[in-house]
């Protein structure tokens, strides 16, 4: 009986164990049925620019037959298409996908931004105008898609011209920049120069219908600009002949004597007028108080004349005296003397050495250069020789020319020829080489003439 039992209780125990077991199974199984289908979509928040596309992902578990419906609360901002979104403008918009058979919703953030422009570019960088005028400066935004294509204009200096949506007003002459700039801070500027308005020069006139002055005198020619309100009234002035006189901005300089044209134009060159000037050499009257003279003989025998000696004139002269004696008395003498009684320095040498022409020619330059170069050399030529002295009139000419070719190029050195006068016109003498007093004073003359011509013609 007891065995009985033991195997009752046993058999009781496991069918307990049995019942339990399939208890948990059963009960595993309504638990897993019962889990809920869930809907989610990634990413759940997108930023993105309008016009670009982005895709939303859905996510559904525990659920195998489905259809998704898709939503955006603000079309103005955001569409979307079986998950396909499109930015439209910039803001904010929810995108909602629902399962309507299970009541299941997802929802995404999207965030649409303005394209901003990369770069700004006026049609123009530099213009040109006149007060009152206008102009139209046009820009161009890229990328082209750019949403946020608002602008603004601004003059640095609103004075001389003012900037309205790109139209340029001219106000007053002077420059300004006129700068557009885009949303995002980038820029572009273009210069404008303003300038008065040009009213062109119609006459221009001179206050002398011509002019005269002297060799290095200076005159000032005044002219007149009609209207008197043109834009710009510089002229340019010309001269025919600058070797004869120049012209700065109306100032004329004589430089020799002669007759020039003088014109002065106005910058456009469209309206000269012109001018005759003549150049003249200033009459210098010689004092014969300031003549040295030096020479042989013959000078000996002119500066002895009362004619001579009335004038006050300053006589270096010696008889049968030659190259040497100027060098070593002549010269030194004429250096001491007072500066107003060599002012012209006139020197008759020669006769007595025909041969040394080479010489007289070497110490004249070196004068004209060193110890005389502040004074003017008059050479007198030698003059001719008459009767028994007749034959030395070849030998003479021959050193005169060697004479005047020799200093031809000193400015302060000239020639006074005589020789050919008394030649032409014939001259007294006792003993052939010696004059008499008529022709001693027309060599006189002769001398003065020279003197005078130089200065004045």
């Amino acid at each position: 009986m007891k065995d009985k039992f033991n195997i009752i209780i046993g058999i009781l125990i496991i069918s307990c164990i049995v019942v339990l077991i399939l208890l948990y199974i059963d009960n595993q199984e309504e638990e897993k049925a019962v889990i809920p289908p869930t809907l989610s979509l990634n990413p759940q928040v997108i930023v993105m620019k309008v016009g670009e596309t982005r895709s939303v992902y859905p996510t559904v578990n525990n659920l195998s037959d489905y259809t998704i419906e898709w939503q955006s609360d603000n079309i103005n901002v955001a569409t979307v298409n079986n998950g396909i979104i499109k930015g439209i403008n910039p803001g904010v918009a929810n995108i909602t996908a629902t399962i309507q058979s299970n009541n299941l919703t997802a929802t995404s953030k999207v965030i649409v931004k303005d394209v901003e422009p990369e770069s700004i570019k006026l049609n123009k960088n530099n213009i040109e105008l006149k007060i009152e005028e206008k102009d139209t400066l046009e820009y161009t935004l890229l990328p082209d898609n750019t949403t946020n294509k608002q602008v603004t204009w601004k003059s640095s200096n609103s004075n001389v011209a003012t900037v309205n949506d790109g139209i340029v007003e001219a106000l007053s002459e002077g420059t300004t920049n006129i700068t557009i700039t885009a949303s995002n801070g980038i820029s572009d500027t273009c210069i404008v120069n303003v300038k008065t308005n040009e009213i062109s020069v119609s006459s221009i006139k001179f206050n002398k219908n011509a002019y005269s002055l002297y060799i290095n005198e200076t005159i000032n020619i005044n002219a007149t600009v009609l209207p008197e309100n043109a834009t710009d009234k510089t002229l340019i002035w010309k001269s025919s002949n600058n070797k004869i006189a120049t012209v700065n901005n109306g100032t004329v300089k004589g430089i020799s004597k002669g007759k020039v044209t003088i014109t002065a134009t106005d910058s456009k060159g469209l309206v000269s007028h012109s001018v005759d000037v003549t150049i003249n050499k200033k009459i210098v009257n010689i004092n014969p108080q300031e003549i040295t003279i030096i020479g042989d003989s013959r000078m000996v025998m002119l500066c002895s004349y009362k004619w001579y000696k009335n004038d006050g004139g300053t006589c270096v002269s010696k008889s049968a005296m030659g190259y040497n004696w100027l060098v070593e008395t002549a010269i030194p003498t004429v250096n001491r003397l007072s500066n107003k009684q060599k002012k012209y320095i006139v020197t008759n040498m020669g006769v007595n050495d025909l041969g040394h022409i080479s010489k007289y020619i070497d110490t004249y330059r070196k004068l004209a250069n060193g110890d005389w170069k502040n004074y003017h050399i008059f050479l007198l030529s030698v003059n001719p020789t008459s009767g028994s002295m007749s034959s030395k009139n070849a030998t003479i000419e021959s050193f005169n020319n060697n004479l005047k070719k020799g200093l031809k190029s000193y400015k302060n050195v000239t020639y006074c020829d005589s020789y050919s006068y008394l030649k032409k016109n014939g001259f007294k003498s006792g003993d052939g080489l010696h004059y008499k007093e008529e022709s001693s004073k027309v060599i006189y003359e002769q001398i003065k003439k020279c003197i005078y011509d130089y200065y004045n013609e």
